[in-house]
């Protein structure tokens, strides 16, 4: 008896129906990955930017002087030359102790500041006060500081030697301060500020560079110099200028 064309086809698909689940579900099951994947690299994106904005504000550029010190004035004299906005800093690694509990965070950054740093990052209404410090709101959860609590502070001595030289005057010396938490930052107030790459959200302490002296008893220099983010600006042009007014 000769079949019809319905029933070929009938016939057909019920043979190879099996197969075409198989090979139906396999299609649905990798566009699902796919179109997963995409949206969670477009998250992860958006997440690593914003943290990125957060630790790093309005800074564009970054002039390091490493474990070395510079003139504090180099950023007005590169800020007239280019036209941009500067901060200079003095950074450095220590640990903290909550006066009252004994408790003790390790690995913390300490950023020894002027009035200028929060106006250039944008909130010019922030300040540190001399004689107080500022902390982020990680630090202040790890140790449980509020607000007029007192932070023994230690870090290396500030010297123009570094501390591996031989005979170095400061080698294995430390500075230690007490002083009392003024305020508490939030990262929406560039508390978790950081020039590391890595996605920990740091430790952080503010504290007026005045208040901040060198193994000589002065007032010490800085280390870090941030000019604002400009895209009209490139590397290579922040190069000329910094060779052209720095000073022997």
């Amino acid at each position: 008896m000769k079949l019809k064309v319905f029933h070929i086809v009938a016939r057909s698909i019920s043979y190879n129906l099996k197969n075409a689940v198989y090979q139906a579900s396999i299609i649905l099951l990798l566009a699902a990955v796919i179109t997963g994947s995409l949206l969670t690299g477009k998250s992860v994106r958006k997440s690593l930017r914003q943290t990125s904005l957060e630790k790093l504000g309005n800074t564009g550029i970054l002039i390091s002087s490493g474990i070395r010190y510079f003139d504090p004035s180099l950023a007005e004299r590169i800020s007239s030359e280019t036209g941009l906005k500067t901060t200079g800093l003095l950074e450095l690694d220590g640990y903290c102790q909550h006066f009252s509990s004994g408790q003790t965070a390790s690995r913390i950054k300490i950023y020894g500041i002027t009035d200028d740093f929060f106006s250039f990052q944008g909130h010019p209404g922030l300040v540190v006060n001399k004689g107080e410090i500022a902390v982020n709101e990680r630090l202040a959860d790890y140790l449980g500081i509020k607000t007029g609590d007192e932070l023994i502070i230690r870090f290396n001595s500030i010297s123009s030697i570094p501390a591996d030289a031989p005979f170095s005057p400061g080698k294995g010396a430390t500075a230690s301060m007490v002083l009392k938490t003024g305020a508490i930052f939030t990262s929406a107030n560039s508390g978790n500020f950081s020039l590391g790459i890595t996605q920990i959200t740091p430790m952080n302490i503010f504290i007026n560079r005045s208040d901040l002296v060198d193994a000589d008893g002065k007032i010490p220099e800085i280390n870090r110099l941030l000019l604002e983010n400009q895209k009209s600006m490139t590397v290579d042009d922040i190069y000329k200028d910094l060779c052209s007014v720095i000073k022997p």
